[in-house]
């Protein structure tokens, strides 16, 4: 368990992406997962 803290990795991510978008998920349960697996079928990252 990492204990990240949230509210500072969104900070982070906005200051160095800007515009990109980014998704956070947690891996163990599968939460959000599914976006993550979305977003890089559309961008065609990885095949369906």
């Amino acid at each position: 368990m990492v204990g990240a803290l949230l509210e500072m990795m969104d900070r982070n991510a906005k200051k160095v992406r800007g515009e990109r978008p980014f998704e956070f998920s947690n891996i163990k349960t599968n939460q959000r997962l599914d976006k993550i697996v979305q977003f890089s079928e559309q961008q065609g990252m990885i095949r369906a």
